[in-house]
């Protein structure tokens, strides 16, 4: 299984990329270090936000929902389609802060 660690800051991810092999279980473990509630939110293809207003839940493929500051869980899921999608903590202004990154699926 491959496995990754992302941070949640005040206004950041600690990492804008990280790359995944398609049909296999990934594990991926957010820890909140920032002061307010965070997420990691996977959009899917071919949907991608210019703005934090153009969210609704209907762009999610997959996420792990907001945490509370100081807050580590881990949750596995599998991307079975290749692409790159989009990252965001959906929060609202969270992506307008610039809270964005990229899963490349391969």
């Amino acid at each position: 299984m491959t496995a990754f660690k992302v941070k949640a800051t005040d206004f950041e991810f600690d990492n804008t990329e990280w790359t995944v092999p398609a049909g296999k279980p990934i594990s991926i473990t957010l820890t909140n270090e920032g002061k307010v509630q965070h997420e990691w939110a996977v959009i899917n293809l071919g949907m991608d936000l210019e703005k934090g207003s153009d969210f609704t839940e209907d762009h999610v493929l997959w996420e792990i929902e907001k945490q509370d500051a100081g807050v580590t869980v881990t949750e596995s899921f599998t991307f079975d389609t290749p692409g790159t999608y989009q990252i965001v903590c959906a929060l609202e202004g969270h992506v307008d802060a610039g809270m964005v990154g990229k899963l490349v699926v391969s």
